[in-house]
């Protein structure tokens, strides 16, 4: 087992992902449909075997360059013009992403918790490899044949830095060099460096029936050694030293908290949940995900990208085509956002994104609130959509069939919420628009109490 595994093994694996991915039928298959199969499939298929060993960068570049086009294009050699960055795909929703995850992050992560299982895990295959490559608390520098620690062994500085000690009996922690009371002894007392390999003692040996002992020497050196030793209890009874985790309140360190450690959360941003709203078909909130990340695969994006072409507008023949004149500017695109404006009683006219912004911001019911924001993605979806129908099928499509499409498409959304709404007159008037059935809030519930009066033995106390 602790023989380094042939490469062939893991081409194995990375060829059979191949396949998996060309047997799907992509044609058949959304883009949101994609990007769930990878989810659901492929990320359980290379968590079998990261878990136990690191893969190769080459590889796993290879396997995230078929999984993107897979995504996009449905084609594994195939790659789109115009895609969100893999890095801001592999982001959670709320900081903006797909809530996929990075495969050189995961193999990253695995690695950190093979860590964690050596130093923590009594198996058989911990305690041979600690014997090996375990010197004290502190790992070896030479090199040694072994598939396991060749995969971790870069790791194992961030296992350290992270963890702390939590005082057992003592015996295995080091009294001067390890974390076992915030900060090692030698960085907190200034001890220099040159002396820190002869300080070998252990946290056992300052301890005398259950209570600390620091000679008298060691004091008038360090006056304020026992001091910061006495922060520290001594459990009763023979108990074994281990680490913990300290970045996490419970201590144990799982391939969540290490891939969260792996990959930093960022600031979360406000529409990052948002937009995925279960009320709403997922392929429509894409679009406006690609929207908002500028990755419509418009002629202006399509130029920036080497393609050369005459650009203008398919929908009014007036000006270049690029997102904020397609979604906003257009005559086609205004027509309907006036209409949107009226419908929702918003009193500006929608001419940028932060004016979507601001129309999700403000107070409504829940109810109303998922009407809404249905209202504006199917407004995008509507603009695209007759885009395209004239581009490629060379289809008109009036503005006000587009109207009636997006009412059709938020009265379904709005009718299938289990949210509430309020009885406030805008709310109503709001739902009335797009014909949604007002989900009235629930009825407080009503406790039946019965009283009884007290007995005589408590009048007569």
């Amino acid at each position: 087992m602790l023989q380094k595994p042939k490469v062939v093994h893991f081409q194995f694996i990375a060829d059979r992902i191949r396949i998996k991915l060309a047997s799907w039928k992509a044609s058949l298959l959304s883009i949101v449909g994609r990007i769930q199969l990878v989810k659901s499939v492929i990320h359980s298929m290379i968590l079998h075997t990261i878990l136990i060993y690191s893969w190769p960068s080459s590889l796993i570049k290879d396997i995230e360059r078929c999984l993107r086009n897979f995504i996009w294009s449905g084609d594994l050699e195939k790659r789109k013009l115009v895609t969100v960055a893999w890095h801001k795909c592999c982001l959670p929703y709320s900081e903006g992403g797909l809530g996929m995850r990075s495969i050189s992050v995961l193999n990253d992560a695995s690695n950190l918790k093979m860590c964690w299982d050596l130093i923590n895990s009594d198996d058989q295959w911990a305690k041979l490899l600690k014997q090996r490559v375990i010197r004290g608390n502190r790992c070896i520098r030479h090199h040694i044949s072994s598939s396991l620690w060749s995969s971790f062994k870069y790791k194992f500085a961030d296992f350290q830095e992270n963890t702390i000690w939590m005082l057992g009996n003592g015996n295995d922690i080091g009294f001067w060099t390890d974390k076992w009371c915030d900060e090692p002894l030698v960085e907190t007392l200034q001890i220099p460096d040159n002396i820190h390999t002869h300080l070998i003692s252990k946290v056992s040996h300052f301890i005398k029936d259950n209570n600390w002992f620091i000679p008298q020497e060691i004091q008038n050196m360090f006056p304020t050694l026992l001091n910061i030793v006495q922060r520290v209890i001594i459990p009763y009874g023979e108990k074994r030293d281990t680490r913990i985790w300290s970045p996490e309140d419970n201590g144990i360190l799982n391939l969540k908290t290490a891939y969260a450690h792996c990959s930093p959360a960022s600031n979360n941003i406000f529409w990052g949940k948002l937009i995925w709203n279960i009320s709403n078909p997922p392929t429509k909130s894409l679009l406006f995900w690609r929207f908002i990340h500028n990755k419509l695969p418009t002629d202006e994006n399509l130029m920036r990208r080497g393609m050369f072409m005459p650009s203008c507008c398919s929908l009014c023949y007036k000006k270049e085509e690029n997102s904020h004149h397609l979604i906003f500017d257009c005559a086609y695109a205004s027509n309907i956002w006036r209409w949107l404006a009226s419908s929702i009683f918003y009193n500006h006219h929608i001419s940028s994104i932060q004016d979507i912004w601001q129309i999700l911001d403000v107070q409504r019911s829940p109810q109303c609130k998922i009407v809404v924001l249905s209202a504006v993605i199917n407004s995008i979806n509507a603009i695209w959509f007759a885009r395209n129908q004239k581009r490629f099928n060379n289809t008109n499509i009036h503005w006000r069939s587009s109207i009636a499409r997006i009412i059709s498409e938020v009265s379904l959304s709005g009718n299938s919420t289990k949210k509430s709404s309020h009885s406030s007159m805008t709310d109503f008037s709001i739902l009335k628009n797009f014909n949604v059935t007002i989900h009235p809030p629930n009825a407080p519930k009503i406790k039946e109490v019965f009283w009884t009066p007290p007995s005589q033995r408590l009048d007569q106390m």
